[in-house]
């Protein structure tokens, strides 16, 4: 019981965060607004890079390291990747390290488009 307790106070703690970046933000000029988009860019490639194989693989076969990446428009140095290329990995590979596998929950869809697909979430991410 206590834990459960303790897992809500961390989920409303995150929450709160959260919601008070998105007021801060909310308040920033245009450009530094486009300053704090890039810094979060940069490093959520960085994680990416460090933390998901399959992120790491597409990187390097692309030939580009997380430092190429300085905005949205580096991005398109990558291959897109499709629900087809997800369906087949195991869930190891297209999810972060730096979180044990048993946070992460799947979440299949109903397969309106003919193949139901998996996708990884922890409770962080439902926010």
């Amino acid at each position: 019981m206590a834990d459960n307790a303790l897992i809500r106070l961390g989920y409303w703690m995150h929450a709160a965060r959260l919601y008070r970046d998105l007021l801060t933000a909310a308040q920033l000029s245009p450009s530094a607004l486009a300053q704090l988009r890039r810094r979060r860019l940069a490093a959520t490639v960085r994680h990416a890079y460090a933390t998901v194989p399959y992120y790491r693989h597409l990187f390097d076969r692309a030939g580009m390291k997380p430092g190429d990446v300085r905005s949205e428009e580096d991005l398109a140095g990558l291959p897109i990747t499709s629900k087809e290329v997800l369906r087949q990995l195991p869930r190891e590979e297209i999810v972060s390290s730096a979180v044990p596998l048993e946070r992460f929950r799947g979440y299949t869809t109903s397969g309106s488009t003919g193949v139901p697909f998996t996708h990884y979430k922890t409770m962080d991410d439902r926010l």
